[in-house]
C-alpha cells in the first residue's frame, strides 16, 4: 500500500507580546491592588483570562502552596494543579 504525499502549508504562528520580568513588576507597580492578583496570576502561572475570573478561594491551597482548577475549567477540559511561585504566593496572601 502506498501513502500518498500530502504537502503540508508554512505556519506563521510566532507567539508575540511577551515582555521581561522587569517590565512585569513595572506593569505590577502600576495597578491597584484588586487588579495585582488577577495579573500576577496570568503571569506567573500562565492561566488563561476566564480561569483567573472564575477562580474561587477554596481552590487555592495556601498550605500546599498550589491551585487547583477543576475539570471542565480549562481551554481543554482537563483538570490542573498549578503550583505558586513565592512572588506570586506573597502577592496572594496580602
Amino acid at each position: 500500500m502506498q501513502v500518498p504525499n500530502i504537502p503540508t502549508l508554512e505556519e506563521n504562528n510566532v507567539r508575540k507580546g511577551f515582555f521581561s520580568h522587569e517590565d512585569f513588576l513595572k506593569l505590577r507597580g502600576s495597578l491597584s491592588s484588586t487588579l495585582k492578583p488577577v495579573v500576577s496570576l496570568g503571569y506567573f502561572t500562565g492561566m488563561r483570562r476566564g480561569e483567573i475570573l472564575s477562580l474561587r478561594w477554596t481552590q487555592v491551597d495556601f498550605d500546599e502552596r498550589t491551585i487547583g482548577l477543576n475539570p471542565g475549567e480549562t481551554k481543554n477540559g482537563e483538570a490542573r494543579v498549578l503550583p505558586l511561585a513565592e512572588e506570586l504566593y506573597q502577592t496572594l496572601v496580602t
